[in-house]
């Protein structure tokens, strides 16, 4: 078939509803996705509607959601007035579980979690399907009765995607729009770095307290050469002071005062939060169900260590088949810092027998 210049096509998704803004809020709440802002050269959704003479009694008619991470297709939500009569030929999977790699204990917990947050937020629970007697996904209802099925999204990975774009809605827009045009021009070819996303992000949740991003890597710029660096945003992330509280794990930064108090990402950050501790005591309690497979026969590590360890690979999201005790190395101050401290306990205690 003759294609031409036609380009790739973009996955995107509509679902019918009664109440678009309703589904949508559930869904942004069950994928981790967000409310899409308004078109590129409008502040808000009503002067889009009103400069484009959509009535407002159409307003409500539609709604979109959209990735936090920019990972995922965006989703639409259009009222239609038929309701809902027989079952979807197609539905959405919320692969939570991590896979059935993952311990079946902490699987099962992971599932449930979920499934209890959507209860919350006006899913209905179906039936279990099992395999082999064990519980392998819940299939649920949304408020209008669509169905999904829930299979713990790397919960600790989706707090800290929200964190700093959370931060980048509150912070003065100029201000940001300053750092990614000027970042290069402090460091040549800094937003070309890998560590980039990381080093932005902490400068944007450091700029919800009053810290000037610009400012702050200047000042980072200056304490020392980069040249020699292999990457620069790297070394600069760690020159640059992230908040010291502690979040809801030891290497995720806690949720700014200013936020915290946000009518919108307030709530919404303290559920992930909340979601993160769950799942976190979930990991410790499957901590004691026996030897993990990344330790090497024969090692010995004492149980409280190997928490620590299952709890820092859940939270980083390394891979079950990965060999490495601790997986890739974080390219994060404080994450790296934290790996760093697990890295010299686990020589210690290999040193010590255990």
């Amino acid at each position: 078939m003759e294609t031409g210049n036609l380009e790739q096509p973009v996955l995107g998704l509509t679902i019918d509803c009664a109440d678009a803004p309703r589904i949508a809020r559930f869904w942004a709440l069950g994928l981790g996705y967000r409310l899409a802002p308004p078109p590129e050269g409008w502040t808000t959704w009503e002067q889009f509607l009103t400069e484009h003479r959509v009535p407002v009694e159409e307003w409500a008619d539609s709604a979109v959601i959209e990735p936090i991470s920019g990972d995922g297709p965006r989703i639409s939500f259009l009222k239609v007035p038929e309701p809902k009569l027989v079952k979807n030929r197609v539905h959405l999977d919320l692969k939570v579980s991590g896979g059935r790699h993952i311990d079946q204990p902490l699987r099962e917990s992971r599932i449930q979690t979920k499934a209890a947050e959507l209860t919350a937020h006006g899913a209905t629970p179906l039936r279990e399907e099992r395999v082999e007697g064990r519980l392998d996904h819940l299939v649920m209802a949304d408020p209008e009765g669509n169905e999904l099925t829930v299979t713990a999204p790397p919960t600790a990975a989706r707090y800290g995607d929200a964190l700093p774009v959370a931060a980048e809605t509150t912070v003065d827009p100029d201000t940001v729009t300053a750092l990614d045009q000027q970042a290069d021009q402090v460091v040549e070819g800094l937003t070309a770095c890998a560590a980039w996303p990381a080093l932005r992000a902490t400068l944007i949740l450091n700029a919800v307290d009053g810290r000037n991003p610009l400012t702050e890597l200047r000042t980072a710029a200056a304490e020392h050469e980069l040249e020699s660096a292999r990457d620069a945003a790297a070394v600069l992330a760690w020159r640059i002071h992230a908040p010291q509280d502690i979040g809801p794990l030891p290497w995720i930064p806690p949720i700014p005062a200013k936020l915290t108090e946000h009518p919108g990402w307030g709530p919404y950050l303290s559920a992930r939060a909340g979601l993160v501790q769950s799942c976190a005591a979930a990991v410790r309690e499957a901590g004691h169900l026996g030897t993990p497979g990344w330790l090497m026969p024969g090692q010995q590590l004492a149980p409280d260590l190997i928490e620590d360890v299952e709890l820092w690979r859940a939270g980083t999201g390394v891979d079950a088949a990965d060999r490495r005790v601790l997986g890739p190395i974080q390219l994060g101050t404080t994450a790296r810092t934290w790996q760093q401290s697990l890295e010299g306990k686990i020589q210690s205690a290999l040193r010590r027998g255990g």
